[in-house]
């Protein structure tokens, strides 16, 4: 029962500070008479997320007696180079479905280095790599660092075997973060508010949840999702998204299949980042296991 309560709370901690901090910010906007552009609401991520993430930080270790090292934020590991690994599996693995649906003709490239709709390009590039890394930041911490730790304890009572209950929790906590992405999301592209949304949302966190669980820090799958959002976004941009049709992008891809650009692709990306982080943990440590430290957690 504690370790529901040390997965529930966080969650509500989230959501009441979110609620409290857009309502603040909106006001603000309304105040100031600010006028809003892509770039500004690119950057509002980051100025909507900073409050969630100091919170956390300061709060949670001290609801779960726990310091920020448990939650994976560990300096004894070469951080750079976990972080430069993971950006460049995060943009393989959204690359990689992209070149798939490429060569099965679902889709072609209809134009290439697209400055999009901005003036300036560089503030909104800058704008989205900042409210980027707020946005994985918040979600690398909360969803792996902090809920996969504290349901892994709750179903080990029930499961017994330590390594059952953590990637069963890797499961669990992977759907609320794909429900947390229609009901805070608000859905987008081809997928809109829907269950195909769930599903592929909770796809890719269950990748970043198991490189979690592999290396037993944030530093690689933090590298990863911020690599695959940006690529996504900026590198192989799919042209449904009306939001990421005004990004500037490396290859806009116009769709003529939209059902393969929804589950299969992100069903492809999720496991090219698991077989791509399995493949870099060996070259990198010789084996591929649970990470000692995360299972000593549990």
């Amino acid at each position: 029962m504690r370790a529901t309560w040390r997965v529930l709370i966080p969650v509500a901690l989230w959501l009441i500070i979110l609620l409290i901090a857009s309502a603040v910010f909106r006001r603000l906007v309304a105040v100031l008479n600010i006028t809003t552009s892509l770039s500004f609401g690119q950057f509002s991520v980051f100025l909507l997320y900073l409050p969630l993430i100091l919170t956390l930080l300061v709060l949670t270790p001290r609801l779960d007696k726990r310091p920020l090292s448990d939650y994976g934020f560990d300096t004894s590991s070469p951080v750079i180079r976990y972080v430069l690994a993971g950006l460049g599996i995060g943009m393989l693995s959204s690359g990689i479905p992209a070149g798939i649906g490429l060569v099965l003709g679902y889709g072609s490239v209809s134009e290439t280095f697209v400055s999009g709709a901005s003036g300036t390009v560089h503030v909104l590039i800058a704008a989205v790599i900042v409210g980027q890394l707020a946005n994985v930041f918040l979600e690398e911490f909360l969803y792996r660092g902090v809920l996969i730790q504290n349901a892994a304890e709750g179903v080990s009572k029930w499961v017994g075997s330590r390594q059952a209950s953590i990637f069963g929790s890797v499961v669990a906590i992977s759907l609320l973060f794909g429900v947390s992405h229609v009901v805070f999301g608000g859905g987008g592209g081809v997928e809109g508010r829907s269950i195909s949304l769930v599903i592929s949302s909770a796809l890719l966190g269950a990748g970043w949840g198991t490189i979690y669980v592999l290396t037993g820090n944030l530093w690689l799958p933090m590298g990863a999702h911020f690599g695959y959002n940006i690529s996504n976004g900026m590198i192989f941009q799919p042209s449904y998204d009306t939001v990421l049709f005004q990004l500037p992008t490396v290859l806009k891809i116009g769709i003529s299949e939209p059902a393969f650009w929804q589950l299969p692709r992100s069903f492809i990306s999720a496991l090219a980042m698991i077989v791509l982080a399995i493949y870099w943990m060996y070259f990198e440590r010789g084996e591929v296991n649970i990470d000692d430290r995360v299972a000593q957690r549990i």
